[in-house]
């Protein structure tokens, strides 16, 4: 799992050969959004945590949806 969570970026990283080291199982597909992120203070995380007027958030599913 290391290079899932060590690697930046959605891509999974290459070998020498330029292959994806592994296939990406679960959380392959996803949708992105714009969002406004208003932050109530107090908050020990940076970034937009600390409140934005613009940012991007990725969603997906870590299992297929059912017809229901």
């Amino acid at each position: 799992m290391s290079p899932t969570f060590d690697t930046k970026g959605d891509a999974m990283p290459q070998d020498v050969l330029g292959f994806a080291t592994r296939s990406k199982l679960i959380h392959s597909v996803g949708v992105v959004g714009k969002v406004i992120f208003k932050s109530f203070g107090g908050s020990p995380f940076t970034g937009i945590f600390k409140g934005a007027n613009s940012g991007i958030i990725r969603f997906s599913s870590a299992a297929e949806p059912s017809k229901n």
